[in-house]
């Protein structure tokens, strides 16, 4: 995380305190009439709920995912941090999907908006009653069939065409197939020759024909393009 990008000392509301964690503190302490530079180390978690940690917080108090992007979301456009100054950045590229539409515009923007909203969006939707990291987008806010549908699962956590997960053929959570890092892509090149979902032919997993309407997602003659 680059908070140093805004919370560098003397930065943010011009606090010197010799690093970065005590001018974010100070800031903190001043909004929120909180003497937590006085209190060092701080976790943020002991009073914002955070489902990454399973720290429930304290009654009454926003939870971290919903008091950062609130915060921030309110900031003046030009002041927002971007996506990759807190999530994983230019290097780890985070979202690296080639899909068009899903995939990064450009190396500094990772176009997490197409998907989670923008960063106020994320902060507000909070507040509304979702779940940080458990209440993520579905595939079925873009696929309107059913069969596409993972319901309350997580992506990651889901399954389906025989039990098995939904990142076997498509891949991780933003590096679904094709993906714009090559190696990311060995497996359907290895398999089928194209970077694209498993299953552009039903031999790449199965000896036999399956029986129509078997498929992945249900699709007549097997969900491959060899039907």
């Amino acid at each position: 995380m680059r908070c140093d990008s805004c919370h560098a000392d003397g930065g943010t509301g011009g606090f010197s305190s010799g690093s970065v964690d005590g001018n974010i503190l100070l800031l903190h302490d001043q909004k929120n009439g909180t003497q937590l530079f006085q209190q060092q180390p701080v976790l943020c978690a002991k009073c914002h709920q955070d489902e990454a940690l399973g720290a429930p917080g304290k009654p009454g108090i926003a939870s971290l995912s919903e008091a950062m992007h609130t915060v921030h979301g309110t900031l003046p456009t030009a002041q927002q941090p971007k996506c990759y100054q807190c999530h994983p950045g230019p290097t780890t590229q985070c979202n690296r999907s080639a899909i068009e539409g899903m995939g990064p515009k450009s190396p500094t923007d990772p176009n997490c908006e197409h998907c989670h909203g923008a960063l106020l969006n994320v902060g507000t939707s909070v507040s509304a009653g979702r779940r940080p990291w458990l209440d993520e987008p579905r595939c079925a806010d873009c696929h309107d069939k059913p069969e596409t549908d993972t319901g309350s699962k997580l992506y990651r956590h889901a399954s389906g065409h025989g039990g098995v997960a939904c990142e076997a053929c498509h891949n991780s959570p933003h590096a679904w197939y094709p993906s714009q890092r090559a190696a990311d892509n060995w497996q359907p090149l290895n398999y089928q020759g194209d970077p694209g979902p498993i299953g552009k032919s039903c031999a790449v997993c199965h000896t036999n024909r399956p029986e129509r309407g078997e498929g992945p997602h249900q699709r007549d003659g097997g969900g491959g393009h060899d039907n």
